[in-house]
C-alpha cells in the first residue's frame, strides 16, 4: 500500500430502512471520520433513502 496516496470511501445508502441509517450507515460514517480511518469520506444518499432522508427530520440533523 502507498502511504502516500489519500485513502477514499463511499458509502452509497440506498436503504429506506431507517433502522439501517441509524444502526449502520451514519454510525460507520461518523466513526469513520471520527477516528480518521479514512482521509475522504464521501455518503451518497441515492433511492429510496432520499425519499426517506427528505420526510425524517432527525435524520436530516445527523446529515
Amino acid at each position: 500500500m502507498n502511504h502516500n496516496r489519500k485513502q477514499k470511501l463511499a458509502v452509497v445508502w440506498t436503504s429506506g430502512d431507517r433502522d439501517v441509517a441509524l444502526k449502520m450507515v451514519f454510525m460507520y460514517t461518523y466513526n469513520a471520520k471520527k477516528m480518521g480511518w479514512w482521509d475522504e469520506i464521501n455518503l451518497i444518499v441515492w433511492g429510496p433513502s432520499s425519499k426517506l432522508l427528505c420526510e425524517d427530520a432527525e435524520l436530516q440533523e445527523y446529515i
